[in-house]
């Protein structure tokens, strides 16, 4: 009987299971080459966040503050990302730890060597406001976050205020 079906040209069961395994299989190959292209395409979302990177070496800090009002562009894998550092600012860096007993120890490093806290805001625009993706990373807040420039590379955390604010 299925030999009939099959030389007069209709469906079974069988071949209709199979037909969707392909189409199935077709769509999850061409979402992952494809990813979240289709989404919020066009010409993208702008958005602002913070990043903040503690314990900063005070020389290092006095070199990336140079750059402070040139707009610096970020990078991802050797390329441009469309997404620049609008502002950097720098507090003593704060360290916190407990005492023999236990106790919370808040305590500011000073002195001439001491290590500061910078703050990066970043204006960039992202194709999907589903994830957020400036170049391979995407922003969230309090997931570790590197800015990456062509003259400086830091690793922090993106901060609770302003983080992902849609600008446009």
């Amino acid at each position: 009987m299925e030999e009939k079906s099959r030389r007069s040209g209709k469906f079974n069961v069988i071949d209709i299971i199979i037909l969707l395994i392909l189409v199935v299989g077709v769509a999850f190959v061409a979402t992952k080459f494809l990813g979240n292209r289709g989404i919020n395409q066009g010409a993208g979302t702008k958005i602002e966040y913070t990043v903040l990177v503690r314990g900063v070496n005070p020389d290092v800090c006095d070199t990336i503050m140079a750059y402070k009002d040139d707009n610096v562009q970020l990078m991802a894998d050797a390329a441009p990302v469309d997404g620049y550092v609008t502002d950097i600012s720098y507090a003593p860096h704060i360290n916190y730890g407990e005492d023999a007993a236990g106790n919370a120890v808040v305590s500011v490093e000073e002195g001439e060597n001491a290590r500061v806290d910078m703050t990066f805001t970043i204006q960039a625009t992202v194709a999907s406001v589903v994830n957020n993706k400036v170049g391979t990373q995407e922003v969230r807040i309090g997931k570790s976050h590197i800015v990456k420039t062509s003259v400086f590379e830091l690793e922090g955390y993106q901060t609770v205020t302003k983080t992902c604010k849609v600008v446009e």
